[in-house]
């Protein structure tokens, strides 16, 4: 009786340690995903900011016009950069705390 259950918690203290080092390798690689993810979010970010910053800086000048067809497209693409920035900024936001 007292054999079997030395097995029997043998048995579970190897599970036990193989479950740990699996969780612990799965940590690993979700702080590098992690890591990956936050470095795409910052790259993306600066693009979006400097794209922006060209977008107003061309919309300061006037060249565009809202009532021709251009001037509808960059209205919708700067809506998007913004929409991308604010986006960007709520990841960032989220990651840092």
């Amino acid at each position: 009786m007292l054999l079997a259950l030395v097995i029997l918690l043998s048995v579970l203290l190897v599970a036990s340690i193989i479950g740990n080092i699996l969780l612990w390798k799965a940590g690993e690689r979700q702080l590098v995903i992690n890591e990956l993810y936050t470095k795409w979010i910052a790259e993306w970010r600066a693009l979006v900011f400097k794209t922006y910053a060209h977008m107003k800086l061309l919309d300061e000048k006037q060249m565009f016009e809202k009532d021709d067809e251009v001037g509808v497209v960059f209205q919708d693409m700067q809506q998007l950069i913004q929409s991308l920035n604010d986006r960007t900024e709520e990841e960032t936001t989220e990651q840092g705390e």
